[in-house]
């Protein structure tokens, strides 16, 4: 791979890395994995069936977090930022 592709893949690696919003989003994991009571709502809530009244209300609960909902803002904001950055690769590589 040309050099200078690879020195601006590690640029963007380092703005990522750099970035208040995954530097948030790392600091919300730890801090939601340290909390037992949540970790072990998390656990319980993959063994159940997604259509039952229990999984409806351990997901509300888990959803009333407020680490929770800052997690899934963050983590939504940077999946709508991959689908941009996407679309505008596949642009500049159309006509190659």
């Amino acid at each position: 791979m040309d050099e200078y592709i690879i020195d601006r893949l590690n640029d963007i690696d380092k703005l990522i890395d750099e970035d208040k919003n995954i530097i948030r989003l790392k600091e919300l994991k730890n801090k939601i994995y340290n909390n037992k009571e949540l970790t072990y709502k998390l656990n319980k809530i993959k063994e159940l069936d997604k259509y039952s009244e229990e999984y409806k209300k351990l997901k509300e609960d888990i959803m009333s977090y407020d680490d929770i909902k800052e997690y899934k803002r963050i983590e939504n904001d940077i999946y709508i930022l991959t689908l941009e950055i996407n679309k505008r690769l596949k642009e500049l590589t159309k006509g190659e």
